[in-house]
């Protein structure tokens, strides 16, 4: 049974982690990686992209590609985002690091991890990890105190602070060293003779809490800072400034500050992703929804496509925005083509102009605007100088204006021949037919 919601499953090949690479991104790993292997470690690589530009699709490609070589790199794949209900990023960091090197089968440095993970709780119990905030100034827990606290009990708060605080930079130390003692016990080759390092990817950070996107910043920097331990963070430089901000203030320099965490930084290239997005088109099967119609289902899968790709939706877009399509092409079982069709290219536009779409949905402004917004974001695009395209500002005028305008304007946009006026009445007289706004209303409002 074809999935028709959520995320389309991905999982690289192991021993071919680069087939079916749609966004032609091999050639960028290739000059990617003899640089991550010059570059001195302790260090952390920057790699920005756009939200939704296929960077978790690289990361997991590229991870499978250094495991599968016997080369300078043991690499854990670290999903932030999964991670981020917990309150303190070190305790689920150092968990997820001791799973992932048991699946990498790096047995030595999976049993030490378990070591590491120890050294953070007894980290995390002095309260400096849990401590990390603002500027990186440690503050401790709020206590909240009724009607005052008597002075003995001040006294034994104040002193527990104080016996935390010493231990910290103890507890800090037997830290890095055990992480130490887990780059050293990475090795390869058959005699297991040369040292390998640590190289974490970190993936999904713009999608996290911003409080807990930065704490995991501020956790690398000082607890991770250790020879033969290197990072790879992907994220969308614009979401972490945003998240800085939210924490410091609008005024604060997000910029400057997130160079503190970044030694270098590279950007994802942008790419042709049609390929991408048929085969997200062909995973959700929408020639099932059409029967035996296969030449009508690969038609419309096609605009699909064509839409998407001249609307520039990002690639996560493009998949919620082709899940959604398919949820409503059942709906529209048995509806005319032109219904279809018009239903979900709206649906897609809902996700390039979000707002407009749905305020011309509510009736607060013309259909006829989306189409001229579409116009203007996209006009250089080459759908938007089809006939289909005429067709279907064409439904759009007709929700809201009556056949003379409509006729007008595909008038003006014709050939002025007797076969362009007589395919233009056609046209004219099957739009009368349907409420088209009233159609719209119906169906887009049941799938958001």
């Amino acid at each position: 049974m074809t999935s028709i919601a959520g995320k389309v499953p991905f999982e690289p090949d192991k021993n071919d982690p680069w087939q079916g690479d749609k966004l032609d991104r091999k050639k960028f790993a290739e000059a990617l990686k003899p640089i991550l292997a010059d570059l001195a470690s302790p260090a952390t690589i920057g790699l920005l992209g756009n939200w939704g530009s296929g960077k978790t699709n690289f990361l997991r490609r590229l991870e499978a590609d250094l495991n599968n070589q016997d080369g300078p790199f043991v690499v854990v794949y670290f999903n932030a985002w999964a991670r981020d209900f917990s309150d303190d990023p070190l305790a689920s960091f150092t968990a997820a690091l001791e799973v992932e090197l048991k699946s990498n089968d790096a047995t030595n440095g999976a049993s030490v991890a378990a070591g590491l993970r120890e050294k953070s709780i007894e980290l995390l119990k002095t309260g400096v990890a849990g401590a990390l905030r603002v500027g990186g100034e440690m503050v401790g827990a709020a206590v909240p105190v009724a009607g005052g606290m008597i002075e003995k009990g001040a006294e034994l708060l104040a002193k527990k602070i104080q016996d935390d605080a010493e231990k910290a930079p103890d507890a800090r130390k037997a830290f890095r060293k055990e992480l130490d003692l887990v780059v050293k016990s990475l090795s390869s080759g058959t005699n297991g003779s040369q040292n390998r390092r640590l190289l974490i990817f970190v993936d999904e950070l713009d999608r996290c809490r911003p409080d807990y996107a930065i704490r995991l910043l501020e956790t690398i920097k000082h607890f991770f800072d250790v020879s033969g331990v290197s990072f790879l963070l992907a994220y969308d430089g614009v979401y972490l400034e945003s998240a800085a901000k939210a924490l410091y203030g609008q005024s604060f320099d997000a910029e400057q500050y997130l160079r503190k965490f970044i030694d270098v930084r590279f950007w994802l290239p942008p790419v042709d992703h049609t390929e991408f997005v048929r085969d997200v088109a062909q995973h959700y099967g929408f020639g099932s929804a059409f029967g035996s119609q296969v030449h009508q289902a690969a038609e419309m899968q096609e605009h699909l496509v064509e839409w998407v790709v001249n609307m520039e939706l990002r690639l996560r877009d493009a998949e919620q925005a082709l899940a959604q399509c398919r949820l409503l092409l059942t709906r529209l079982a048995g509806k005319v083509e032109c219904i279809r069709e018009s239903c979900m290219f709206l649906l897609i536009a809902r996700f390039a102009e979000p707002q407009l779409v749905q305020d011309a949905i509510n009736g607060d402004v013309p259909f006829d605007a989306v189409a001229n917004r579409l116009a203007e974001r996209f006009g250089g695009n080459a759908f938007f100088s089809t006939s289909h395209w005429r067709w279907i500002k064409a439904q759009f005028l007709f929700a809201d204006k009556s056949g003379d305008e409509v006729r007008s304007f595909l008038d003006s946009t014709a050939g002025g021949t007797d076969e362009s006026k007589h395919a233009i009445s056609a046209v004219v007289n099957a739009l009368r037919r349907y409420p088209w706004g009233d159609v719209w209303r119906d169906y887009l409002n049941m799938v958001r």
